[in-house]
């Protein structure tokens, strides 16, 4: 044997090579990948078009108006909103259930450049509280994202942050329906 072979041979295998022997040992966490419709129905509600206002911290629509819009790509695996936020920052954020954590992802990245995600235990009565750790600008925080939907046409989304032990509101955006041209 030559010594690129016995190289070769004594070298662990690499990613993807891992990556199937995973699904090859578990055929029930391949079907759940090829199959996200399930989890995917308890968001279906976040397709379409919607019109986002800035909510202040007293509970009124104040600082401006944007948009968004809701798909499902990848085969319905995620639910993709792209917003235009009223202080003109855009954002594309993928949520997906993660069957091997068992946990919801919520990936966001915007015209900043910043790229995050955040985790949820579930959706409950229409409600995910994610939170993580995340990199603004180069500044480190603790934040919390909650998502509620609010009725059939409307839903909210609120940030926070830990700040001395107490979470602290950022921002929170209403989301309304609205027809898609």
């Amino acid at each position: 044997m030559t010594l690129a072979l016995l190289l070769a041979a004594a070298q662990p295998p690499g990613l993807d090579a891992r990556v199937e022997q995973r699904l090859a040992a578990d055929p029930a966490l391949r079907a759940e990948l090829a199959d996200s419709a399930e989890h995917r129905r308890e968001l279906v509600w976040m397709i379409g078009g919607w019109t986002v206002h800035k909510v202040r911290a007293n509970g009124t629509e104040g600082g401006g108006t944007g948009f968004g819009y809701g798909n499902s790509p990848f085969h319905g695996a995620w639910i993709q909103t792209l917003t235009t936020f009223p202080d003109g920052v855009r954002e594309l954020r993928q949520i997906g259930y993660d069957p091997v954590g068992r946990r919801w992802i919520s990936v966001t990245n915007d015209s900043r450049m910043n790229v995050y995600s955040l985790y949820a235990p579930g959706w409950e009565n229409g409600r995910a509280v994610f939170e993580g750790d995340v990199v603004i600008l180069g500044i480190q925080a603790r934040v919390r994202q909650t998502i509620e939907r609010r009725g059939e046409n409307e839903y909210s989304v609120t940030n926070e942050e830990l700040l001395d032990g107490r979470w602290r509101r950022l921002d929170s955006y209403l989301y309304t329906s609205r027809p898609v041209n």
